[in-house]
Order: structure tokens, then sequence, then C-alpha cells
């Protein structure tokens, strides 16, 4: 893997990840979490439903492709049924 994130790098190529790394199964809990109904009710709450969105786990933030930034702060989070 370290060859091909060098590639990566180099070329912009994707990675690909065996499944059954720690990598590949922390890529299936995202899957998981943002196909979520749970998931979609916030980005319902949001407005942002449809919009790409990326995750900075540095941060702790979720920020859309409209500027509109989630922390762990948001009070948009305390309306989530079940989050």
């Amino acid at each position: 893997m370290a060859k091909q994130y060098g590639e990566a790098l180099l070329t912009g190529k994707p990675i690909e990840v065996p499944a059954k790394s720690s990598l590949g199964r922390w890529i299936e809990v995202l899957r998981v979490l943002v196909e979520s109904p749970v998931f979609k009710q916030l980005l319902a709450l949001v407005g942002e439903a449809n919009g790409a969105f990326t995750i900075d786990r540095t941060k702790g933030e979720i920020l859309f492709a409209s500027g509109k930034k989630l922390t762990s702060s948001s009070p948009e989070l305390a309306n989530v049924v079940g989050g």
C-alpha cells in the first residue's frame, strides 16, 4: 500500500484498499454512515440533502460544498432523531 500511496501522490490515481485492512473497514463504516437514515435526516435538516461534503477527521467537521460546516457543537445535531 505504501507504494500505491506514493504513486497516488505523484499521479492522483486512486488507491485500491483491501476490504479486510483497517482502512478498508474504516471506509466501510463511513459508507454505512452516509447511507444511514440518521445521516440523511441530518443532511435534510441542514438543507444539504443533495450536496457534496467532505469529512475533516482532524477537526471533527463535516464541510459541505455550499460552505456550511457541522461540528460536534452544531445545534442541528440536537434535532436528529436517534443521533
